[in-house]
């Protein structure tokens, strides 16, 4: 199994964050990476997780708005 230095992320913490974003419950996500719902919950209620999150999402949101400007350049 890898090993992390403090600080990183590990690919379970992105896998869950990935999923969470998804909109899938915690139940769901602890069955699709085979860990306790406990551990969910643990990462997903981390200051680190909420900060990840957002950033996750403002990035998601600047494609969005910068693939709806091109279209609208083109039209």
């Amino acid at each position: 199994m890898a090993r992390y230095k403090k600080g990183e992320w590990s690919g379970l913490k992105q896998r869950i964050l990935l999923l969470h974003v998804e909109g899938k419950q915690q139940t769901e996500i602890a069955k699709e990476v085979g860990r306790n719902i406990s551990t969910v919950c643990e990462h997903i209620h981390t200051p680190e997780f909420a900060r990840r999150k957002k950033e996750l999402e403002e990035g998601i949101q600047e494609k969005v708005k910068s693939k709806f400007a091109a279209k609208g350049e083109r039209a």
